[in-house]
């Protein structure tokens, strides 16, 4: 599978000349085109078809020139790039961590369903509890992010209440000195 998608894309490139040909030979049968204005075209077209032609036959070479600069400077924007080596042993690994991860987390399931069946306990039971257990988790967890947010408020209005009790406080001491 993964085959036939790396030859699909490859042949992308071909399939677009085909398709830009087709379409040039379809513009002239169309029109009737005379030969002045069938140079007048060519002489459009010519230029992006070299460019677009360039750029397929030498992608190879304009990645690796691309990815070979540290730096760019476009209009005034400037920047670096990142090792593109790095990046992908960067991704490599955490796709490599990440499947470690799941397979030890298989094999402990695997390990804990093994010792549950020794035991003679049913781990289709042991697993509705456990979803169980992880529904009312999941409710506390919104509980205590609700009141974490009330925990702010009343700490706010505590120090509004403590504000005006300085205040009052403070006119209370002017009062007393007059």
């Amino acid at each position: 599978m993964k085959e036939k998608i790396i030859n699909i894309i490859q042949s992308v490139p071909y399939i677009t000349f085909a398709a830009f040909g087709v379409i040039l030979f379809t513009i002239i049968t169309r029109e009737g085109m005379t030969y002045d204005n069938f140079l007048k075209l060519v002489d459009i077209i010519i230029w992006p078809a070299i460019v677009l032609s360039a750029l397929i036959f030498f992608r190879e070479v304009f990645t690796y020139m691309f990815f070979s600069m540290e730096e760019f400077n476009f209009f005034g924007a400037r920047g670096k790039l990142r090792n593109v080596q790095e990046v992908i042993r960067g991704k490599a690994r955490e796709l490599y961590d990440s499947d470690k991860r799941e397979e030890e987390i298989l094999n402990i399931k695997a390990e804990f369903e093994k010792k549950l069946e020794e035991k003679g306990i049913d781990a289709q039971e042991w697993k509705k509890l456990a979803r169980e257990m992880l529904d009312e988790y999941k409710k506390l967890n919104e509980d205590y992010k609700k009141l974490g947010g009330e925990k702010v408020e009343i700490q706010k209005q505590i120090n509004a209440l403590l504000n005006q009790i300085g205040e009052l406080q403070k006119q209370l001491i002017i009062d007393k000195s007059q």
